[in-house]
């Protein structure tokens, strides 16, 4: 059987603040957090109008205020916590469970707003195939096995999310894409990744269960014969929609890849556990 993980990668956290004050009380509460931490620095880009976390030269986070609907807020988001350098991603899970603690300690309430789970799998772009098998209602998507191309890099959008207000509106959406290519490293990785977003955790919240039942909805399939692999493409596209029958008359359990339950309900388990202790230390409760 083929290698593969599943990973958290990237995540946004909200503070809903009630007025400006509080939304500066609060962005003071997060400096003084990361500044004497030594994990990483905080400065703000003038270009983009965000604070950005920095290890070295890396950006490990941003960190957006604003207004909306009569409320404002700030945005914390966490761009890759697995980029497959070890040091970086050390770095970004840490400055994420001391952030998380911080404000645990103050008082300072936040909720999650974006949340990507990968399942990255140690072998070439075209060995895979996504499938949406349990579709939503009203949601547009690509033939399956539709590929794209960004600066080389070979990209499957599982749904047809077609303008940048689309894709901000969505409950979920989701992608197969070359890691390697795009991340230029020296080993074949080949990820799938789907993206929740605010209004799924609005409907559903977040827990381990509602996250494992939207991955779900999709068949990660690997596949060591590629005309076998064509063979099921062309055979699901001439279907209006997949049901259990048709999953079972192509055998399409005996390719598809898992994801690891277990690392999900840890990551839930760390970010609502985790409390800074009498020390200063990055502490969970039991």
């Amino acid at each position: 059987m083929i290698n593969y993980k599943t990973e958290i990668d990237t995540i946004a956290l909200q503070i809903d603040c009630k007025d400006v004050k509080e939304q500066q009380y609060s962005l003071d509460i997060i400096r003084r957090c990361i500044v004497p931490s030594r994990i990483a620095s905080i400065k703000f880009n003038n270009q983009n109008k965000k604070h950005e976390v920095y290890y070295g030269n890396t950006v490990l986070a941003t960190i957006k205020t604003g207004f909306s609907y009569s409320s404002y807020y700030i945005r914390i988001r966490f761009a890759g916590l697995k980029r497959y350098n070890d040091v970086i991603d050390h770095k970004s899970k840490l400055c994420l469970m001391l952030l998380c603690g911080w404000l645990k300690s103050t008082g300072i309430l936040f909720r999650l707003v974006e949340l990507d789970i990968a399942i990255d799998i140690f072998c070439p772009f075209y060995n895979i195939l996504v499938a949406c098998t349990r579709k939503t209602p009203h949601v547009a998507y690509n033939d399956v096995g539709h590929t794209q191309y960004y600066d080389g890099v070979p990209t499957s959008y599982i749904e047809a999310i077609n303008s940048r207000r689309a894709s901000k509106v969505a409950t979920s959406r989701s992608y197969l894409y070359n890691k390697s290519s795009k991340e230029g490293l020296n080993v074949n990785v080949t990820r799938f990744e789907l993206k929740l977003q605010n209004k799924y955790f609005k409907s559903f919240g977040f827990n381990a269960q509602s996250i494992i039942d939207a991955l779900s909805k999709y068949h990660v399939m690997y596949f060591s014969n590629l005309t076998q692999k064509r063979y099921i493409i062309n055979k699901l596209n001439s279907y209006q929609s997949v049901h259990r029958r048709e999953i079972n008359r192509l055998g399409l359990e005996g390719y598809r890849l898992y994801p690891n339950a277990k690392v999900i309900k840890q990551f839930i388990y760390d970010l609502n556990s985790v409390y800074i202790d009498f020390n200063g230390n990055i502490a969970l409760h039991p």
